[in-house]
């Protein structure tokens, strides 16, 4: 394989990896805002 088709599959697995990235980042971040509004995370704080 010649260089173009090289970083055209490098650019290809680098952009589906920040892709998937995004999207764990956002479920991680909707759980965590989640849990920290429920009563016995409030009671810790105390």
């Amino acid at each position: 394989p010649n260089a173009p088709d090289n970083l055209a599959l490098g650019v290809l697995i680098v952009s589906i990896t920040l892709t998937g990235w995004v999207q764990y980042a956002r479920t991680v971040r909707g759980s965590t805002m989640v849990e920290r509004n429920k009563e016995y995370v409030q009671a810790a704080r105390v």
